[in-house]
Parts: structure tokens; sequence; C-alpha cells
């Protein structure tokens, strides 16, 4: 029988249980780095693109806002309003002007990219020009200095129409930002996917094709060795029963050689019972290696469990990109509410045309009749039904911006809520993953206990063989006597030296199927190694 000195089973089993880890730990290690970038995405929406797209849309309101409060300012001024609301119009002015910096404040500390700071910054000098000079508008025109107050006003307006382009710019640039960070994230769950993919196929493949080659390599050689020591027992066998015919002819000779064959009785009895012990020990390692393949197909199991396992990790990375698709319809739902709030701005920008353009008629009117104008009257009460219109636009504003503030927390609040519920069912998974490892180490670990075992067989074997070799040298001994006693049995002593010799070389490929058996299983020779 040919020696195979570079493989050992001891060595194939570390090794494939070293494979099947390694691709366990690169599996979760690749899963738990999916969803931290997938993390990190929705981490940055909600850091901060909606924070600034709330703090933009306050800041387009305060900028309307103010407007509007001059004008209130305007109408009492033109009316003759109470001392009490006019002291109203000042104490909204200061807080929109409070509420208005705070806000351009919040936007500028948020982490702005290199196109949208500078806008900011841009815009912040003229929002400061805009409060002062409404502030000095509502101061003049309170006080009756109406020259000055109409030079103050009309300044006003070009900073409203400068700052209201700026605005917009701003706001469009946003939109496109927050547009393109959802297509970023969008792209890297679509590669995160592929990726995944592509790894489970690889590791599951080589990991299939390493385990079916060690099962047919194991089953291989225990097979081989099995047969070899059916069929060498078997022998020594034969030519123990041979031994056990020439004694008995030997039988009829005088009382020194009946002295003789009863040392000879004995010996060929030692070599029956220890063939009978290399025997049962040859079936003894059949139904250990039987044992063995049966503890490499439960390994076989564990592995179909972890492919298993494996796809509920993919099942878990296609509910986070579901999930990531869900955060991007939400916010594009922001944006309806955006433009429906820009619609009513521009009902507001019209009323207050119209109510500039009704104070200006009035005006005329007022100046054409002196005492008797009934004119104004008229005039006067289409701007107070157009004031009335620009406070219900108002309201109509701020119900939408509170409305659209709660969509985007509640829409933060679930993404998030969805994010941590979909991460711990990953973590789940790859727990599940480590135990299903851990069984297949056992399993792995009760093969080679049942290899230990064969190889304790195997050494009994060579005891017995040993023991067989002391029982030949009393056969040998005794037909020496034989020979001396008589010619007459000299060929008989001669067959039955024979037969002795046959043994001898039986027993020695015994010994030589013994050392093969335990360098396959611990990679040496050494007997005792096992």
């Amino acid at each position: 029988m040919t020696k195979n000195n570079s493989f050992s089973l001891k060595k194939w089993f570390y090794i494939l249980i070293t494979v099947i880890l390694i691709n366990i730990i690169i599996l979760g290690l690749f899963s738990v780095i999916s969803s931290t970038i997938s993390n990190s995405f929705l981490n940055g929406l909600g850091n901060t693109n909606f924070p600034l797209i709330k703090n933009t849309l306050l800041v387009d309101m305060m900028h309307d806002g103010l407007r509007g409060n001059v004008t209130n300012a305007l109408l009492l001024a033109a009316t003759g309003g109470s001392q009490a609301e006019k002291d109203e119009v000042i104490n909204e002015n200061k807080e929109m002007a409070k509420k208005f910096k705070d806000y351009i404040e919040n936007i500028n500390k948020l982490s702005l990219n290199n196109e949208i700071r500078p806008l900011v910054k841009d815009v912040i000098p003229t929002i400061n020009q805009y409060v002062e000079t409404s502030a000095v508008v509502i101061q003049n025109t309170f006080a009756n200095n109406k020259k000055v107050a109409a030079v103050e006003h009309e300044k006003f307006m070009q900073l409203f129409k400068k700052l209201e382009k700026d605005l917009d710019t701003l706001s469009d640039k946003i939109e496109k930002e927050s547009e393109n960070e959802i297509l970023n994230s969008k792209n890297t769950s679509n590669n995160l996917k592929y990726l995944s993919i592509l790894f489970m196929i690889l590791f599951l493949s080589i990991t299939s094709v390493f385990a079916y080659y060690i099962s047919l390599k194991i089953s291989k050689m225990m097979n081989q060795v099995i047969e070899s020591l059916i069929f060498q027992s078997n022998a020594i066998l034969q030519s123990a029963t041979d031994i056990n015919s020439s004694s008995q002819n030997l039988s009829s000779g005088t009382n020194q050689q009946n002295a003789s064959l009863q040392k000879t009785s004995s010996a060929i009895l030692q070599i029956n019972s220890m063939i009978k012990k290399t025997s049962e020990g040859s079936e003894h390692s059949s139904l250990l290696s039987k044992k063995s393949e049966s503890a490499v197909k439960n390994g076989e199991k564990i592995v179909f469990a972890l492919i298993s396992c494996i796809d509920k990790i993919k099942t878990s990375n296609k509910e986070i990109m579901a999930q990531v698709d869900h955060g991007n319809k939400k916010i594009n739902d922001i944006i309806k509410v955006i433009s429906d709030i820009s619609n009513k701005t521009k009902v507001i920008n019209d009323i207050v045309f119209q109510t500039k353009l009704l104070s200006f008629n009035a005006s005329v009117e007022a100046a054409r009749a002196g005492e008797h104008g009934m004119g104004f009257s008229v005039v006067a009460e289409e701007v107070g039904n157009l004031a009335k219109m620009s406070g219900d636009a108002a309201k109509d504003i701020n119900n939408m911006l509170s409305e659209s503030i709660d969509t985007v927390e509640k829409i933060i609040l679930s993404t998030t809520a969805e994010v941590e519920k979909l991460f711990k069912i990953g973590d789940e998974n790859i727990a599940e993953s480590t135990q299903i490892a851990n069984q297949c180490a056992i399993v792995m670990k009760d093969t080679v206990e049942n290899v230990t075992m064969v190889n304790k067989s195997v050494l009994e074997i060579t005891t017995a063989t040993k023991e067989q070799e002391y029982g030949i040298n009393e056969i040998v001994n005794a037909v020496h006597e034989l020979e001396k006693s008589t010619q007459e049995n000299a060929k008989i002593s001669e067959d039955s030296a024979k037969s002795g010799v046959e043994l001898n070389l039986k027993a020695n490929e015994i010994s030589e199927i013994i050392d093969y058996l335990n360098l396959m299983i611990n990679g040496n020779t050494d007997k005792k190694a096992a």
C-alpha cells in the first residue's frame, strides 16, 4: 500500500473548519459594514438636510411676515389706528426680526457644503439690512414722518425683492442638494446589494466544493484501510489453521514429541485468540468509520443551515433598502408641501400690491374731495377687506408650515424606528449564524474523537500482532524439537516452519497497514501519537 505523507485527516478537518469560520466572519463583517454605511446616509439626511429645509421655510416665512407687518403699520397710520395697535405692530416686528436672525443663524451653524455656505453668508447682510429698514419704516410711519417713511419704504421694498430673489436661489440650491443626497443614498444601497449577492455566491461555492472534496477523500481512504485489514486478518487465520493441521499430524509421535506438540497447541490457541482480537478490532474500526461518515454528513447539514441563515441576512439587507426608498418618497411629500406654501405666498404678494394701489387711490380721492371725500370711505373699506384676506392667507401659511414641520419630524422618527428594527433583525441573524458555526465545530470535534478511537483500536491490533509474533517463535522452537526427535516428521516440521514464516510476513503487512492508518490520521508514523 502506497503512503501519502502530505495528507492527514486531522489536517483536512482543521482546514475545513477554518474555511467555514472565515466565510462566516467575512459575511458577518460585510453585513455590519453595509448597515453602517446605510445608517450614515440616513443620519446625514436627518442631521443636515431636514433641519436645513425646516429653517429655510421659517426664514422665508419671516421674510414675508416682516413685509406684512410694515404694510399693517402703513394701514394703521392711514386709518388712524390706536396706540395699542401700533405698539402691537412694533412688538411683532421686533419678535419677527429676532426669529428671522435666529433661523438664518441656525442654517449657518449646520454642516453645509461649499456651494450652499457662500449663499448663506451672502444673504445674512441683506437680512440684517432688511430687518433694520423695516423697523425704521414703522418708526417713521407712526411718528408721522411721511417723507422719511416713503424713502425708507422704497428702500425696504428694494431689499424685499433682492432678498426674495436670494432666498429663492438658496431654496432651489437646497432642493437640488437634497435630491442629490437621496440619489447617492439609493446608488450606494444598490451597490451594497450587488456586492452582498456576489460575496454570498462566491463563499458558498468555495465552501460547498471544499466540503464535498473532503468527504470523498475521507471515505475513500478509510474504506481502503478497512478492506486491507480484513483481507490480512483472514490470511493470518488461514495460516493458523494450516499450523493447527500440522500439529494434529504430530500428535502420534513419541512422548517427547507429545510435550512439544502440547507447546505447539498452546501457541496455536494463543494465535487464534490474537487473530480474533484482530478481527474484532477491524470490525470496531469499521463501525467507527461509519460514525465518522455520519458526523461529516451532520456537518454538511449544518453548512446548509448556514446557507439559510445567510439568506436571512440577505432579506434583512433588502428590507433596509426598501426603508430607504420609503424615506425618499416621504421627502418628496415635503417638497410638495413647500410648493403649496410658495403658491400661498404669491397670494399675499398680490394682496399687498392691490392694497398699495388702493391706498394710492384713496390718497388721490381724498385730495380731490377735500373734506367731502366720500370716495375715501369706500376705498378704505376695500383696503380693510384686502387686509383681512392678507391675514387669512398668513394663517393658512402658518398652518401649512406647522403641518410641514410635523410631517418632517414624523418621517424622521418613523425612519429611525424602522432602521433600528431592521438592524436588530440583522444582529439576530448574525447571532444565529454564530450559533450554527459553533454547532459545526462540535460536530467536527465529535468526528475527531471517533477517529481517535479508531487509532486506539489500531494500537490494540498492534499489540495483538506482537503477541502473534511471540506465538510464532514458540511454534518454531517446537518444530526444531520435533526435527531432532525424528526424521520421519521432518517434512511436517518443514511445512510448519513455512507456515510460521508466512504468518510472520502477514503480521508485518498488518504492521505496515497500521503505520499507514496512523499516518493518515495524525500525519506521522508514531504508533503512540493518537
